[in-house]
């Protein structure tokens, strides 16, 4: 019906608009790019067909797309935004899936209630970003999340040889992350989930986990010198020689174990 009216009055605006969020509604992308850029560039101006059109390009894999396009509220599955620049950009209650965003530089960028899960962020620029409540099931190893919000946020990744160095949040969870050898120095994480971690080697100098849960954390090689670790939940955390305490912590008074063997496991 929509597609027969457009043809019968194509200077009527509502018609290509509705053509274009119909056929986007049945994922059919590049049909509905025709119809949505009629629409947009009709008068009166409709925000929600400009909206459209830069998210059906996208989807349809067109990359440059990105540099118009909102990016808040959007849903979209197997996209390919590596090495983009897409700093400072609004991503919040996004629903991704399957997104590479390896390398790209997303520092500043706001990801407040978003949920990217199936993809990889290795390398990514993310410092500064807001994750507020965000829910991250992706690789992150190497990406740089320096000064972060992590304000309830879920990272259910990989963050190895990540970089979060300064970031803040209460109630952010790591539980059961691989984050060998991560940067956590000087974090604000009160209250956090990192049970189960893999920590391994991780830098934790200066970091403030009060009242966070680290029991059955791998510990082995870590840094905690001058980590604030009142009220944490220590039990059955692995360490080894090689951990480095607070000055005058003792780790077996807080309920962790020696590790034996690689994995940083303590004793069955």
């Amino acid at each position: 019906a929509y597609a027969s009216a457009a043809q019968a009055a194509p200077a009527l605006q509502a018609a290509h608009a509705g053509e274009g969020r119909a056929l986007f509604s049945l994922q059919r992308y590049r049909d509905a790019i025709p119809a949505l850029a009629r629409a947009a560039a009709l008068p009166p101006f409709d925000t929600e067909a400009t909206r459209l059109l830069g998210q059906a390009r996208l989807l349809a894999g067109d990359r440059t797309a990105v540099a118009e396009m909102s990016f808040r509220g959007f849903e979209g599955r197997d996209l390919d935004l590596r090495g983009l620049d897409l700093g400072g950009r609004d991503f919040s209650e996004a629903r991704l899936t399957e997104v590479r965003l390896d390398d790209a530089r997303l520092a500043g960028a706001r990801l407040v209630r978003a949920r990217i899960t199936g993809g990889s962020f290795v390398g990514a620029d993310l410092r500064g970003a807001d994750l507020s409540q965000a829910q991250l099931g992706n690789d992150l190893s190497r990406a740089r999340l320096d000064g972060a919000e992590l304000a309830g946020a879920s990272l259910f990744g990989a963050l190895r040889g990540a970089s979060l160095r300064g970031v803040s949040g209460q109630d952010a969870n790591l539980g059961n992350t691989q984050a060998a050898g991560a940067v956590l120095a000087d974090a604000r994480l009160p209250l956090a989930l990192l049970h189960n971690a893999d920590l391994t080697d991780a830098d934790l100098t200066g970091a403030s986990l009060v009242g966070a849960l680290l029991n059955g954390a791998r510990l082995c090689g870590a840094d905690l010198f001058g980590a604030d670790l009142t009220g944490a939940d220590l039990r059955r955390a692995g360490f080894d020689a090689r951990t480095r305490f607070p000055e005058g912590f003792d780790p077996i008074t807080a309920g962790m174990e020696p590790a034996v063997g690689a994995n940083c496991r303590p004793p069955p």
